[in-house]
């Protein structure tokens, strides 16, 4: 059952740190989990089945490690974080907070890979992700971003393992070529600090504690999302508002949620319509991660992603070998680089995206002239031959057998002698397949 989704994260984070024996024997049982052991360490994430949490058990199943033998928890991730939009009962819970007080701050949403850092009871530091503990790792397309992380880790900030935090999980974003998911950073490598769990005190830190961490060791940290002046003035104006009337000590509830639901909306609104305000803003940016904050703690959490990169991201979803295939195939103008960017373009694909699309373009054009060549064999095959009698496809068959260069041909060319398959209903079949 789901019944913990909008608790504050200190309680959910004591509720874990505290119970670690417990929740590892839950985590081991339940089928919709994915376990990872290495070097008597064990770690937890949801199995692709899982899309969205059953339990409670699945909020805390986002990377959390584990010793083997004692059971106890030793590295902690964020537990799960929701879009905004998401769960009404998350918006209650951040709308009430805000009511009585609570700030919200705006850091940007990093587009790569989670790295999680800490410390073992031996004094090792361990590289994880989400779903990989060490070198353990199941893809044979596999790309190590432990190792990377650690690469890029020690070459921004040689002394860091040295300095770590011995109680602490750091939790950075890998950005490179490699983690590349939508946001288009260039060939920029950096591992970037966007939160840290505290293991002893059970709560996670602040972004300004954060940035004062970062500095300390000389890495980098996320940095709050550029909002517009007036959006950033409005604000400030609401949260004035709110805590002049609970300074009062006379808050008439209504007053406060009409205050504290215009706060909410404006910043949603202005993370939702997100442009780049700054020069140094990224050009397509995925959202805030946003922390509400109460007497000094990290409440809650949730996320909202820009209007631009989530049509970006169902356009890239969408956009992949098979369909850029199948678009030639059906199309076969766009094989011209200007005409088929000016149709993706048209069909909602950001510029900034464009690279990744002729990556599938060059790919299917060179997909399409290999089934060109194909179908050509078959032709040239058949070339002067008849089929009037089933002795003539008997003889066929036999020769066939003899031709290991056209195995993969052989239906293609049965199709052909018999229905007379044109090009047409040749590609029709090869694309369907894919």
């Amino acid at each position: 059952m789901l019944s913990q989704a909008n608790a504050p994260l200190t309680h959910l984070l004591s509720l874990i740190c505290r119970n670690g024996p417990e929740y590892f024997d839950l985590m081991a049982a339940d089928p919709d989990l994915k376990r990872v052991d290495y070097e008597g360490f064990t770690l937890f994430t949801s199995a692709k089945t899982l899309p969205s949490p059953k339990t409670d058990v699945h909020l805390f199943a986002k990377g959390i490690v584990f010793e083997q033998e004692t059971r106890e928890i030793v590295a902690v991730p964020y537990i799960k974080t929701y879009n905004w939009h998401e769960r009404q009962d998350v918006r209650d819970a951040v709308l009430k907070a805000v009511m009585q007080g609570a700030v919200i701050d705006c850091p940007v949403k990093e587009d790569g890979t989670l790295i999680m850092v800490f410390k073992d009871a031996y004094g090792n530091t361990r590289y994880t992700t989400r779903g990989t503990l060490g070198e353990v790792h199941e893809s044979s397309n596999f790309v190590h971003h432990c190792g990377l992380a650690k690469e890029i880790l020690m070459a921004q900030s040689p002394g860091f393992e040295d300095r770590m935090l011995r109680h602490c999980s750091y939790i950075f974003e890998l950005i490179c070529p490699e983690s590349k998911v939508i946001t288009p950073y260039g060939d920029r490598r950096e591992m970037v600090l966007t939160g840290m769990t505290d293991i002893l005190s059970c709560r996670y830190w602040t972004q300004e504690e954060l940035q004062l961490e970062a500095a300390r060791l000389g890495v980098s940290c996320t940095q709050m999302l550029s909002l517009p002046e007036d959006t950033q003035s409005k604000v400030k104006e609401l949260r004035q508002q709110i805590k002049n009337l609970l300074s009062a000590g006379q808050a008439h509830h209504g007053q406060l949620k009409t205050l504290a639901l215009e706060y909410l909306d404006t910043l949603i609104t202005a993370l939702d319509q997100w442009q780049p305000i700054h020069e140094g803003d990224q050009s397509l940016c995925e959202g805030a991660m946003l922390n509400v904050l109460m007497e000094g703690d990290l409440r809650f959490r949730f996320k909202v992603k820009t209007a631009e990169y989530v049509r970006a991201l169902k356009f890239k979803n969408y956009l992949n070998l098979s369909t850029c295939i199948k678009m030639l195939v059906e199309t076969p103008s766009l094989t011209d680089q200007e005409a088929f960017l000016a149709q993706i373009t048209a069909a909602g694909l950001p510029e900034e995206l464009h690279p990744d699309a002729l990556v599938f373009w060059e790919e299917a054009k060179a997909w399409i002239a290999a089934r060109e060549a194909e179908f050509e064999k078959v032709e040239a095959y058949l070339e002067g031959k008849t089929f009037n009698a089933p002795e003539d496809f008997k003889a066929l068959a036999m020769d066939l057998k003899q031709r290991e260069d056209l195995a993969t041909l052989s239906k293609f060319i049965f199709l052909k002698a018999r229905k007379g398959l044109a090009r047409e209903g040749f590609f029709e079949m090869v694309t369907n397949s894919l």
